[in-house]
């Protein structure tokens, strides 16, 4: 692992590795070019409504 500097360009990317009818469990990588400077691990819970408004289109 290694520290980002200001300016540098980071991808993330989020993975599912497991969901049922409510929760998900994700794990999130953070990458400087090709190396690996973070990761971490989520949980999310889903309820049968929305959190905010959702306007329609």
């Amino acid at each position: 692992m290694e520290a980002a500097k200001p300016g540098d360009r980071i991808v993330i990317r989020a993975t599912e590795t497991r969901r049922n009818f409510r929760t998900g469990f994700y794990r999130i990588d953070i990458f400087h070019g090709e190396n690996l400077i973070a990761t971490m691990e989520a949980v999310s819970y889903r309820k049968n409504h929305y959190f905010a408004d959702v306007e329609e289109l």
